[in-house]
């Protein structure tokens, strides 16, 4: 079992909450029943797996408080106290591990194509599309802090047209 570590600019940090923090959001929040069946051990892979997966996907305004910190968060040049982590971080990070829990994890997968016509442009995408990454809904819950490096299903993708 992974140990979860959610101390502050910590080089050994891997995780923005604990799982007792979870524990007691999810003890009170409607509809959210399942996190109480979970296993502990659980639970501790899904807090330290989102952590990691907002660090990865998610381009945080401002930088590192420290280059010693091994988690994103805290941070400099921001408008968040630089000795804690805000508490949008703490909820989408409390989000992201229910999320995966429900859904067996994060779909990376992109919209795929089946067709394209250049004259006049027409594009088909896959009825097997889904979105890819973090959910919307957590997105915008820290959408003041960061933004997602991932493009979603709605953002224009550029390709390049060659002729052979």
């Amino acid at each position: 079992m992974s140990e979860v570590n959610a101390e502050v600019g910590s080089p050994e940090a891997n995780s923005y909450v604990t799982v007792a923090e979870a524990d007691a959001y999810f003890g009170d929040a409607f509809g959210k029943s399942l996190w109480a069946t979970l296993d502990a051990a659980v639970k501790a892979s899904l807090v330290i797996t989102s952590s990691r997966t907002l660090d990865q996907y998610i381009s945080w305004n401002g930088q590192k408080a420290t280059t010693e910190q091994s988690m994103e968060w805290p941070r400099i040049y921001t408008c968040e106290a630089v000795d804690v982590i805000p508490i949008k971080v703490k909820y989408a990070t409390y989000e992201l591990a229910y999320y995966m829990s429900e859904n067996d994890g994060l779909s990376f997968s992109n919209q795929t194509v089946d067709s394209v016509k250049v004259g006049p442009v027409a594009v088909d995408f896959t009825a097997r599309s889904t979105d890819a990454g973090i959910p919307s809904f957590i997105e915008n819950l820290i959408a003041s802090l960061g933004s997602s490096i991932i493009p979603d299903a709605s953002s224009v993708r550029m390709a390049k047209l060659v002729r052979s």
